[in-house]
């Protein structure tokens, strides 16, 4: 408040004007984005890869997927545990794994993985155990899109 010639006046800045951003059409919104489950076991037996999830992706996207694997083996305790993060790009009907980041990445057994395989649309999650080892794998995460 100012008082100038017994006038009260109020200089109070006025509230800000409060801008809004334009959203994405919600009837687009089914099309445009997808979040899913992702969720599963399996168990290994030798070396080679087995799938354990899958992922399909829509094209002209861009996706992601955060997943955590857990590896036991009960005859000789060993443990595996990782946590990656997979970025994707899905043109022309064939998804493209632009960076698969091994955020934590431990395993009792250096033989131990976790790999992707892509075919097409989809990307297949899949652990790799060792020879003579019976391995119970554990999968649960994530996928995203968006485009």
């Amino acid at each position: 408040l100012v008082i100038a010639d017994g006038i009260v006046t109020d200089v109070a800045p006025s509230a800000p004007e409060i801008l809004t951003t334009l959203e994405a059409d919600p009837s687009s919104l089914p099309d445009q984005l997808g979040d899913v489950a992702i969720s599963g076991t399996t168990r290994t037996t030798d070396a080679t890869p087995k799938t354990i999830a899958s992922a399909v992706f829509s094209n002209k996207r861009a996706g992601s997927m955060r997943l955590v694997v857990l590896g036991y083996d009960k005859a000789d305790d060993f443990t595996g545990h990782y946590v990656i993060e997979v970025t994707t790009k899905m043109v022309g009907g064939v998804v493209t794994i632009l960076e698969d980041l091994f955020v934590k990445q431990y395993e009792d057994n250096i033989n131990w993985d976790v790999v992707f395989s892509v075919v097409g649309a989809t990307v297949h999650i899949q652990v790799q155990g060792d020879v003579a080892n019976i391995v119970e794998w554990r999968i649960n995460g994530s996928m995203s899109q968006h485009g």
